[in-house]
């Protein structure tokens, strides 16, 4: 009878099939250590309206708009409206996100690029629904 001696190239080959298995291995624990959530900033209590545009996350405290980029830089104060905010719209038109605040017994469309400057009350209607974009426009 014939005995089978495996010969240099199955133990290589063996060999690559562990250092393969160790390396995927270690590439799916370096991807769960990395792909943990990372608290940027505290959110204010009582934070609401969390919508993305344009790669841009807004959210809202109270009578005011914050937003973020994802770090921690990124993350700041827009601005203090006054008024209370109804909601953030997911439509998004060059570069600008939408909201409704609310004015009294009116509600208000507001219109942010995420600065200070660039956030500006548009207009108050009785009633803004629904807020769609076409053409281009609102």
């Amino acid at each position: 009878m014939r005995q089978i001696v495996p010969s240099v190239y199955d133990r290589s080959n063996g060999l690559k099939k562990i250092l393969s298995f160790l390396f995927v291995g270690f590439l799916i624990f370096q991807i769960k250590v990395t792909a943990q959530p990372v608290l940027l900033k505290p959110l204010t209590t009582g934070s609401t309206n969390f919508t993305t545009s344009d790669g841009r996350l807004y959210y809202t405290s109270g009578d005011s708009l914050f937003t973020s980029d994802g770090t921690i830089a990124g993350t700041t104060f827009v601005k203090k409206t006054g008024e209370p905010f109804i909601r953030i719209s997911n439509v998004a038109l060059g570069g600008n996100a939408y909201f409704l605040t609310l004015t009294g017994s009116s509600q208000s469309l507001w219109k942010t690029n995420g600065t200070p400057g660039g956030t500006t009350k548009l207009l108050t209607f009785k009633s803004i629904v629904p807020l769609v974009a076409y053409g281009g426009e609102l």
